[in-house]
């Protein structure tokens, strides 16, 4: 019986987790992808490029959320670096295994602002509890990012779950809710007084195809709202 050598970068995918009946071919996929860049202590930093072109093609709305059920299923945890660098992905082989470890910055330090939902993810049944009361403190501070748009924008929106949505799944990739902030101040800054206002609103905000690029998009100038007319008025440039 012949056999054919393995060529390039692979990855493996635990037998629990092929086994779930909940899992999606999109998940599974994702996991190859990102165990295929792995090191030695079970983490990796690809870009999500990198992470597409061993996974395959999919679109936007599937990779995301292949991604959410990995880390709602502590398959994986995402550690954002900031801006301009791609996220620290940790990928469990067992998720079974007992401990006591949470992730921590180079202090030795829990990193509070890193992640909401998945900063204290412990493998236990235990440490499960005290994922859902993380849960509980992530839509206080969810709903603090709601009302700083209102407060910013001028809105009124609620605190409920459609609005909380997107925010949420920002935070569970990575995002902080300083970077939540910043879209917000950077897009008010370029759209209020302008036909855009219409979309400062929490659904194109923190819309997973868009946040990253509003993240990293200069922060416009106030002065670059205004024009200066003949008579010495300044007025809005969408209204010239």
């Amino acid at each position: 019986m012949s056999t054919r050598a393995v060529v390039g970068p692979w990855g493996s995918v635990p037998v629990a987790l092929a086994n779930d009946p909940s899992v999606t071919l999109g998940a599974i996929r994702l996991y190859v992808a990102l165990s295929s860049y792995q090191g030695v202590d079970d983490s990796c930093y690809p870009s999500r490029e990198q992470i597409l072109d061993r996974a395959g093609s999919m679109s936007d709305t599937t990779y995301y959320r292949a991604l959410q059920w990995l880390i709602d299923n502590q398959w994986v945890r995402v550690k954002r670096r900031g801006l301009g660098k791609s996220n620290v992905y940790n990928v469990m082989q067992d998720i079974s295994v007992s401990t006591e470890t949470v992730d921590s910055d180079s202090t030795g330090s829990v990193d509070s602002d890193s992640t909401h939902t998945v900063d204290s993810l412990l493998y236990t049944n235990t440490t499960r509890k005290h994922h859902a009361a993380n849960a509980a403190t992530g839509s206080s501070e969810i709903d603090a990012i709601i009302d700083y748009l209102n407060t910013k924008a001028g809105r009124h929106y609620r605190h409920t779950e459609p609005n909380r949505k997107g925010i949420r799944a920002r935070i569970a990739e990575g995002y902080t809710s300083a970077d939540c902030r910043r879209v917000i101040d950077t897009k008010v800054a370029e759209w209020q007084g302008t036909d855009m206002e219409k979309h400062l609103n929490c659904e194109t905000l923190f819309r997973p195809s868009k946040f990253d690029k509003y993240l990293n998009q200069a922060k416009p100038s106030t002065d670059d709202k205004y024009e200066k007319l003949d008579n010495g008025v300044m007025v809005y440039k969408g209204l010239i």
